[in-house]
């Protein structure tokens, strides 16, 4: 009996870019990056689930799209805020529910900015 599983896609970022639904369901890193990068989420729509880890030991600083607000652990930020990854290992996820970018897992030491 052969076992069945989806690997999850992993998508390297050594420069700034801005994510599209493509990159839903997937892993963005920050492997090659040799400087701070910034990641911006892509408009939002529900079900969207974007992950960001901090492989190299540069910041990634995770940005809304346009007028998107993210919804820290249940408290929403100011439209146009973002989160920073601020250390090797960090993590965010983020789920979109159809209103906000939802946060809903973190790792590390994340700013808030």
């Amino acid at each position: 009996m052969s076992e069945s599983y989806k690997a999850r896609r992993i998508f390297h970022f050594a420069a700034s870019a801005k994510l599209n639904h493509m990159h839903s369901g997937g892993l963005c890193t920050n492997r090659g990056a040799v400087g701070a990068i910034t990641l911006t989420l892509p408009p939002g729509a529900e079900g969207l689930d974007i992950r960001v880890v901090a492989i190299a030991d540069h910041d990634i600083t995770v940005d809304p799209d346009g007028t998107d607000i993210l919804n820290d652990i249940g408290v929403p930020l100011v439209a146009g805020q973002y989160q920073k990854i601020d250390d090797v290992g960090g993590e965010l996820h983020y789920i979109h529910d159809g209103t906000s970018w939802c946060h809903l897992y973190e790792r590390g030491t994340i700013t808030n900015e």
